[in-house]
């Protein structure tokens, strides 16, 4: 059974809040609950600033009243960091793909920057530390004189010497062929209030976690791109956006070395789905999303991230949606691959294991009686 605390925290993270949504999380914030508990749940799991919003939107007039009162300041802090931190993100954003477009080479942006923008009421909602940007593999030259030209350099921030620390030849070359992006960019950013550098991911497949190259899909994705925001960025269309979020969720949820790091079953994620279910400006067409699904074969990832959103959120996914893509079986929902790819099965239901930082304990590889320790 859920408790209260969890209950509090999953409402409180809930983008376009129901009135009887609102009804319910008013009447839990004049509860006695373990506050610290609630925080820890909305600060782990990235989601306080949707939090501080629905209190704006909700239950500001009430707010000395209110038994967290004194906890608020986190998240509107975290809020109001949030928005500054997105828009200076978008602006360097903005910038680049002037100049890609300027190259004549295609691009979109990909989950956080394009999420916050497309499916959420206010930036300060969505945190995203990186930008994601998607570009065909035929021009990657092209995008690396870019980058250049720009000041960005392949590498990490060394936060102690405050400057781009370059990645190895060797490294930048073994990224590549090992994964769907090239090394991470990085670029200073002076005039910024809150970025440190600029980073950027430059995505060329789409089939995470994988080597595996999808070069048709990504150019009929960048033939769908739609723009967001004022003045506009470059995006994946709304259901493609949805699909690789859900893509993006099931290949870090059934990924052992995910779970150890505490990547697998991160709130903010569903929270995305949710606000773009919801979203006013770019809606989505459940049908065509279906259809869509089935045309390039990701059914099987997307049931998974909406069974694992229909058991927090209940009564947020729209009916029938995933029985339309309910597989055959769905054991794989419960299971997790490692690199050898040898099987482990969870031993607690989702609603428990996801808010345990030790959840990993509580996985069983096939073959074996009991959790492992």
């Amino acid at each position: 059974m859920m408790s209260l605390e969890t209950e509090t925290a999953l409402l409180w993270s809930t983008p376009r809040l129901e009135a009887a949504e609102v009804a319910r999380l008013r009447e839990l914030l004049y509860t006695d609950l373990d506050w610290t508990r609630v925080l820890g749940v909305l600060a782990t799991h990235r989601t306080m600033g949707v939090a501080w919003y629905n209190t704006l939107e909700h239950l500001i007039e009430e707010r000395g009243a209110l038994r967290p009162t004194y906890f608020f300041k986190g998240p509107e802090v975290t809020f109001k960091g949030q928005r500054i931190m997105a828009e200076e993100q978008i602006t360097y954003s903005l910038e680049l793909f002037g100049a890609l477009g300027a190259a004549g080479v295609p691009c979109a942006m990909l989950k956080g920057g394009a999420v916050a923008s497309m499916a959420y009421p206010s930036l300060g909602m969505r945190v995203f530390n990186d930008n994601d940007v998607l570009v065909p593999h035929s021009r990657l030259a092209e995008v690396g004189v870019v980058m250049k030209e720009l000041g960005y350099e392949q590498g990490s921030w060394d936060y102690a010497e405050a400057k781009v620390r370059p990645a190895r030849r060797s490294d930048v070359i073994l990224f590549a062929i090992n994964s769907h992006q090239t090394h991470p960019y990085s670029r200073p950013t002076p005039r910024a209030a809150t970025l440190e550098c600029h980073r950027v991911d430059i995505h060329f497949s789409v089939d995470l976690l994988t080597p595996n190259r999808t070069d048709d899909l990504v150019s009929d994705l960048l033939d769908r791109r739609v723009p967001v925001g004022d003045p506009p960025l470059w995006a994946l269309h709304q259901h493609d956006m949805f699909i690789l979020a859900c893509v993006h969720y099931f290949k870090e949820a059934t990924h052992h070395h995910e779970v150890a790091r505490l990547k697998d079953l991160v709130l903010y994620k569903l929270i995305d789905l949710l606000a773009m279910l919801t979203s006013h400006e770019f809606p989505l067409d459940i049908v065509a999303l279906v259809s869509r699904i089935r045309q390039i074969g990701y059914e099987r990832p997307v049931y998974f991230a909406l069974s694992h959103l229909a058991e927090l959120f209940p009564a947020r996914v729209p009916p029938g949606l995933a029985e339309e893509l309910r597989p055959a079986s769905t054991d794989y929902v419960h299971e997790v691959l490692d690199e050898k790819g040898r099987t482990y099965r969870w031993t607690t239901p989702l609603a428990t294991r996801f808010f345990d930082a030790l959840r990993a304990r509580d996985l069983v590889m096939d073959g074996e009686l009991s959790p492992r320790s």
